[in-house]
């Protein structure tokens, strides 16, 4: 039993270990673009952590409650953990070409950048591949949603999140469509004590 506790413990402690996106940006953004990509990153993060973080705190798959409002999993989250960054900007460089470096739990923030990176290849592939956005972007959310296999989602709640983050899809979408946000990639790992670190990074 303590072997499988051990096990388990080793593979939360990599899926939680820090890493860093970076995503390439270009032309004006206004303080609403920059509001909105934020707020929808953090959503869609946050959401993935929920029912990640449900996954590994019950290793037998037992169901929980599943709360039925997104910013409900938001909440939830910040309260069970004081003092925790989750999805944290590290550094921006504003600019043409410009970035901005986010980090969060490892396995979370590589479902973020994939399900971004889709966002960017439907945007950029939509017109060869003749298929409808809205076909393109249901497919997308269904993969975000691959983390809630385990969790035995309702039909009713899984639609319920597709179109929760159909909306979050269609913020991001519109910046890339502008120009504003142009790819995203892995940098590397970050050190805890900087992923906690209240001070300015340098």
């Amino acid at each position: 039993m303590s072997r499988k506790l051990n096990r388990w413990s080793e593979e939360h402690s990599k899926k939680q270990s820090p890493r860093v996106i970076r995503f390439s940006i270009a032309g004006r953004w206004s303080t609403e673009d920059m509001g909105e990509f934020c707020v929808a990153l953090d959503d869609l993060y946050m959401l993935a952590d929920a029912l990640e973080t449900t996954m590994l705190r019950d290793p037998s798959g037992a169901r929980g409650k599943f709360k039925t409002d997104i910013k409900n999993h938001s909440r939830w989250l910040r309260d069970c953990n004081p003092g925790m960054p989750f999805l944290r900007i590290i550094k921006i460089r504003y600019g043409s070409p410009g970035f901005q470096d986010v980090a969060g739990a490892g396995v979370i923030v590589g479902h973020l950048k994939d399900f971004i990176l889709q966002i960017i290849d439907n945007v950029s592939n939509r017109k060869k591949r003749r298929l409808e956005n809205k076909k393109l972007e249901i497919e997308n959310a269904r993969k975000f949603l691959e983390l809630a296999d385990d969790y035995n989602l309702t039909d009713e709640e899984t639609m319920f999140l597709i179109k929760a983050i159909n909306e979050r899809q269609h913020k991001i979408a519109k910046l890339v469509v502008e120009k504003k946000v142009i790819s995203v990639k892995d940098v590397g790992p970050l050190p805890i004590r900087k992923y906690f670190s209240t001070k300015e990074p340098k």
